[in-house]
């Protein structure tokens, strides 16, 4: 039999370890290696957009049953390398911006064609980026979970319809070539990431 008391103490005790979220978006780095920019480009070597979901697949295993034993056995494997980001667009559209600006390291639509590049690395520090999504773990730390190599799969699309909140939330699709999560400091240095810093 379970006291009221006892009820109320872990009502207290629920309540107090509750937590909320420091905020309802996360903060998403993205992070482009290699030479810096030109003086007069648009976007910086570090850039920092606000999301609001995050969806990262898991591994998966691909199982069968044999015709004839009826035993299971594993037929795939598929790594996690697939990443959707949800982001809330502003009223400069810099997140469409940024994304068209990215693809056109990949196909240039004036001449119809995908662009070349005459070395591995002149390839890689085109197309690739590494991407840091920072979600709140206390006070003092945060947990970050590293992107490395990643590759955009598509632009913001264009939905409009009347009657409907005028802010946009594109959601993007990526490929990821490796990832990790780990614990930082509440102010932690995304920029760390292009001197091979560990976050």
């Amino acid at each position: 039999m379970i006291m009221l008391s006892q009820v109320n103490e872990n009502l207290i005790n629920n309540i107090y370890n509750f937590r909320p979220a420091f905020n309802n978006l996360f903060e998403v780095f993205f992070i482009k290696s290699g030479e810096q920019q030109p003086i007069d480009s648009e976007f910086s070597n570090v850039m920092m957009f606000s999301c609001s979901g995050v969806n990262f697949n898991g591994e998966n295993l691909g199982i069968k049953r044999h015709d004839v034993t009826k035993l299971f056995y594993i037929d795939d494997y598929k790594r996690q390398d697939n990443l959707k980001l949800t982001f809330v667009e502003n009223k400069d559209r810099i997140i469409r911006r940024y994304h068209e600006n990215w693809m056109s390291s990949f196909y240039d639509r004036k001449k119809d064609c995908f662009k070349s590049y005459n070395t591995k690395e002149e390839a890689l520090q085109a197309l690739c980026r590494d991407i840091k999504v920072k979600f709140p773990k206390d006070e003092e730390s945060v947990w970050v979970l590293s992107l490395n190599g990643v590759m955009i799969k598509q632009t913001p699309g264009l939905d409009f319809k009347w009657g409907e909140p005028s802010c946009e939330t594109p959601t993007i699709e990526y490929a990821v070539s490796s990832w990790d999560l780990d614990e930082a400091p509440e102010k932690f240095n995304p920029g760390s990431a292009l001197r091979g810093d560990n976050v």
